[in-house]
């Protein structure tokens, strides 16, 4: 199966790096290992690139800057044309703080499941 991670972030990102891209890296990780093919969609960072890690693909959108806030808000804005492209077979959301969801399903007939960043 091919999946799609939306998430804001990554594990190599210096601005944030925090427990939603653990979890994302991790599931893809048990993904891959299961034979399906992951790519994460996530925001651009000052030195970020396009990558394969551990058989997960990164691909970054927006702008490479150092304001965080700034490269998240461009991710937001960028989504909607990224989803609608996309030949996967579903895509995993992540419910990423503050704003929750980033609405995904509206811009796609392929399936969408939440992803909380937290199970406590």
């Amino acid at each position: 199966m091919n999946i799609a991670i939306l998430d804001f972030d990554d594990i190599q990102n210096p601005l944030l790096s925090a427990g939603q891209a653990k979890t994302t890296f991790e599931i893809g990780k048990l993904l891959v290992e299961r034979g399906h093919v992951v790519e994460v969609i996530c925001s651009h960072y000052p030195g970020s690139k396009d990558r394969t890690e551990n058989g997960i693909r990164y691909h970054h959108i927006g702008i490479s800057s150092t304001n965080l806030k700034l490269n998240n808000a461009l991710y937001i804005l960028a989504l909607p044309f990224v989803v609608k492209s996309l030949k996967v077979d579903i895509i995993i959301e992540c419910f990423t703080a503050p704003i929750s969801t980033l609405m995904s399903p509206l811009w796609t007939k392929i399936p969408v499941v939440g992803l909380p960043s937290s199970f406590n």
